[in-house]
């Protein structure tokens, strides 16, 4: 769910005096002093006390640092930076922008591309200029009201109480208490963010046995792609289209189900379809460039990768990959051209990774991770003795890195990938492994950046041979006859041979917890058996929530945790 529901989405009521709210803090943004002036002016006749002003994106971030604001009406075009929708993506990614806080989009633009583009962010409202008083008092109370209907949920989002929102969900569905539509969708929500896929659905089949809501349709799809049922979301996702032809979401979400299922061609088309309709999105394009590279069109994706590193100018969501992966792109390229195409196309790669360096200069390994990417490019191009050199200088970086940190610490998850596949590449083999274990090791918070995460497993899983597989195979078959005799110690042994041959399988790891946890169960047991299951858990805590394995793992990972805290009484 969105920081806040769109306006088609909100259960309006009976506007009350907006007098009940003059302790809000509104916040009006519009290059503009006189749109300022007279909007301020606009406020404070409709009886609104606590009013600023700030002319562009950034004096609005500074000033999100020291206080909070509960209403924001914001210009589309902004002074020089950032316009309105990159200013509301920023502000919910930094997670400055509260559930309780609402943010409107006043403009008087009326291009179809721009107006989508600024409904996929969701805000809480679109206010075509010129505002007029009655206009501004109806939407301001209508929304004011509904947040305070909600507030006690929103106050429990806001400080990461998933549970308890949750809980606050059914009491006021059950109270009967209005807003029932709009507590349902906070609701599924807030069970997709706690992992609880199986609840999501069930809900959203639930609400679409009542009425045919097309966001209900969509979360519905977006659940059945992770868990791999694509017929079924192709179907539901063309439905959508076929109702809401502006709903642009869907057409991104459709080509996802394509891609998934071999069809680039669709994909391409469905991607190309939302383009059309709202371009201005980085995401998009830089899925349509991935397509259009897989369906042989250089052309079609030379303009996407363009665009995005265009939108990755102001984009919060903009990441060094989105300027390597068209690098990587024009080097490969390169490789097939000729005499001064193929300089020009080299040139530019580089030239990306030093505006990719320069564009994150605020993050910490952004200068390892640019050496990782020059000599990962100079490799393909067959310049080994300077791709050599540069990997050297990213060892020394990376050796100074981990000094610093006053401990054996991982990189973060993409510049791991970004130096093990340029060490691999350059016959660096088990320093690839060191480098991508330590990342592993040292991963707090996978939901952070779930997708690299993911490659770095993806990354270390290419890296098992088949004679380990086969040998683990093997143990594992054991391990399991000797646990359906009853004879744990065999079983525990085996597992312990076979978890170094492939130390991150999911399957192996659940297997020697669950075996762990009844010697542990059944007592006594030795010291060890809780580091072990506890290093088990921890090794498992990345297994995604669409994983096959994930009901499992959260079972047992929940049972260890009651017997540590029954250890501990």
């Amino acid at each position: 769910m969105p920081t806040s529901l769109p306006a088609r989405l909100l259960d309006f009521a009976l506007p009350m005096s907006l007098e009940a709210y003059a302790k809000k803090r509104f916040l009006i943004v519009d290059e503009l002093d006189s749109f300022r002036f007279a909007t301020k002016k606009m406020l404070i006749s409709l009886g609104l006390k606590l009013i600023s002003t700030a002319s562009s994106a950034q004096q609005v971030v500074s000033g999100f640092q020291d206080m909070n604001f509960d209403v924001i009406l914001c210009n589309f075009d902004l002074a020089d930076g950032k316009n309105g929708q990159e200013l509301l993506e920023e502000l919910r990614y930094k997670k400055l922008l509260k559930h309780t806080g609402l943010f409107f989009i006043v403009t008087a633009e009326v291009a179809k591309g721009k107006v989508l583009g600024t409904l996929e962010n969701e805000p809480d409202g679109y206010l075509v200029k010129p505002l007029t008083p009655a206009e501004l008092k109806k939407r301001l109370t209508s929304a004011l009201e509904q947040k305070d209907a909600t507030r006690q949920i929103d106050l429990a989002i806001d400080d990461r109480q998933y549970e308890k929102a949750i809980e606050l969900c059914d009491e006021k569905l059950r109270a009967k208490a209005g807003y029932r539509l709009l507590t349902q969708r906070t609701k599924v929500w807030l069970l997709e963010k706690n992992r609880d896929l199986a609840g999501a659905k069930a809900l959203y089949e639930k609400i679409l046995a009542q009425s045919d809501y097309s966001w209900a349709e969509y979360g519905l799809a977006k659940i059945l792609t992770r868990t791999r049922d694509y017929d079924k979301a192709g179907e539901l996702l063309r439905h959508i289209i076929e109702k809401e032809p502006d709903r642009i979401e869907a057409y991104d979400a459709l080509a996802a189900v394509y891609d998934k299922q071999n069809k680039p061609e669709q994909a391409r088309d469905s991607l190309h379809e939302a383009a059309k309709r709202s371009p201005n999105s980085l995401n998009r394009q830089q899925a349509l460039a991935n397509i259009c590279i897989k369906t042989g069109e250089p052309d079609g994706a030379l303009e996407a990768f363009r665009r995005v590193v265009k939108l990755g100018q102001q984009s919060v969501y903009a990441t060094t990959d989105h300027y390597f992966q068209f690098a990587d792109y024009l080097v490969n390229s390169s490789l097939d051209a000729e005499g001064p195409t193929a300089s020009k196309q080299q040139k530019e790669a580089f030239d990306l990774v030093q505006k990719a360096k320069k564009r994150f200069s605020n993050e910490t390994e952004i200068e390892l991770k640019t050496l990782y990417k020059e000599a990962q490019l100079h490799s393909t191009l067959g310049n080994d003795e300077q791709a050599q050199a540069l990997f050297e200088q990213a060892e020394q970086k990376r050796k100074k890195l981990q000094e610093q940190a006053e401990a054996k610490k991982g990189l973060q998850p993409d510049t791991a990938v970004i130096g093990a596949q340029a060490g691999i590449r350059l016959g660096h083999s088990e320093l690839a492994d060191q480098i991508l274990n330590d990342t592993v090791d040292s991963i707090d918070n996978p939901e952070e950046d779930s997708n690299a995460v993911e490659a770095v497993y993806d990354l270390l899983d290419t890296r098992i041979t088949m004679e380990q597989r086969q040998q683990a195979a093997s143990y594992n078959k054991s391990a399991i006859a000797a646990y359906s005799s009853g004879d744990l110690d065999a079983a525990i042994s085996a597992y312990e041979a076979a978890l170094p041959l492939t130390p991150r399988h999911i399957s192996l790891n659940l297997n020697y917890l669950q075996v762990l946890l009844k010697r542990l169960q059944k007592g006594p047991s030795p010291d060890s058996d809780y580091d072990n299951a506890q290093a088990c858990v921890h090794r498992l805590r990345h297994v995604p929530p669409h994983h096959r394995e994930y009901p499992r793992y959260r079972h047992l990972s929940q049972r260890f945790q009651k017997m540590e805290q029954n250890a501990g009484d």
